[in-house]
């Protein structure tokens, strides 16, 4: 009887739906309250939410890149950083190991032609400030075995040492311009002081700025053992 009605209304009917009995224009019929032959298609993505979700993804791979870049940036300029150091120190301490124990000091010089022995600086009346010393490219001196050394500021932009350069040329040079020795002396019969003064850059540029280093060095050296000729 149940299969006849919902025929006449061109409903199949499941055997375990459940259904009511309602009145339609007066007389009784069954009514299916759900169709378990519907299938229900799961809801997709709209365009919108897609383009939201690439545009998140973009922008915390945006941030990770950064903070790679800057990881790597920072480790670049602390590399340079102690490239430049070891060269100048190591050109310091050879410089200040064999000016301090020479056996002589044979002068210095401004263009590497006429060398000076007096570094005496004469009276300045008190109003007058203190003159700047005079900044030499060429610094003279005997070993104590004996061997003549002449440290210089050479216009290749590297402190060499009878020509031979004391810094590693390939990687590091001097900041033009910003290499000099002085030299100071009270009185006649006083030891020189000298004064060694450079500054050192990295020798390839590089396109970032924080990737740019440049370190001046300064110390100055008493000779201890002059000996008379």
């Amino acid at each position: 009887m149940r299969k006849l009605i919902f025929a006449s209304f061109g409903f199949t009917p499941h055997p375990n739906a459940p259904f009511v009995r309602t009145r339609v224009h007066g007389k009784a019929r069954s009514e299916i309250l759900k169709c378990p032959d519907r299938k229900v298609v799961g809801a997709g993505f709209t365009i919108i939410e897609f383009l939201v979700v690439i545009l998140v993804i973009a922008s915390v791979g945006l941030v990770i890149v950064g903070i790679l870049t800057s990881a790597l940036r920072g480790t670049n300029k602390t590399n340079i950083v102690n490239l430049l150091r070891q060269n100048g120190n190591h050109a310091l301490i050879q410089m200040r190991r064999m000016i301090e124990y020479s056996k002589r000091f044979d002068g210095v010089s401004v263009d590497g032609t006429s060398y000076t022995l007096n570094c005496i600086q004469g009276p300045v009346p008190a109003p007058t400030p203190t003159p700047t010393p005079t900044q030499y490219k060429y610094l003279r001196i005997i070993a104590f075995d004996g061997g003549k050394i002449t440290y210089s500021c050479t216009p290749d932009d590297y402190i060499a040492s009878n020509s031979a350069s004391i810094i590693d040329k390939n990687s590091v040079k001097l900041v033009t311009g910003k290499c000099w020795f002085t030299c100071m002396q009270e009185r006649v019969t006083s030891n020189h002081i000298i004064g060694i003064k450079f500054q050192l850059i990295q020798k390839a540029t590089n396109a970032y700025v924080e990737n740019t280093a440049s370190i001046p060095f300064e110390t100055s050296v008493t000779f201890r053992n002059l000996i008379s000729d």
